[in-house]
């Protein structure tokens, strides 16, 4: 988590939450491609393409987060 908070930082230098929003990418990487498998109601993903959603998703995530303001 840490190098990834690094390389959000040197996107958005005073961005706040770094490491919260490093670990959170991590971790809903993993809960996306379980839920879409096992609580399908939990996502917006289909199994057909859950590797290019979730990329999708958390690539919008983070950089909608890192905007500076």
């Amino acid at each position: 988590c840490n190098k990834i908070s690094e390389v959000m930082l040197s996107l958005n230098p005073t961005y706040a939450y770094a490491r919260s929003l490093s670990s959170t990418l991590i971790e809903t990487a993993h809960s996306q491609q379980y839920f879409s498998k096992n609580l399908p109601g939990l996502t917006d993903i289909s199994t057909e393409q859950d590797e290019k959603f979730v990329f999708n998703f958390l690539n919008q995530l983070v950089f909608s987060a890192l905007k500076p303001v």
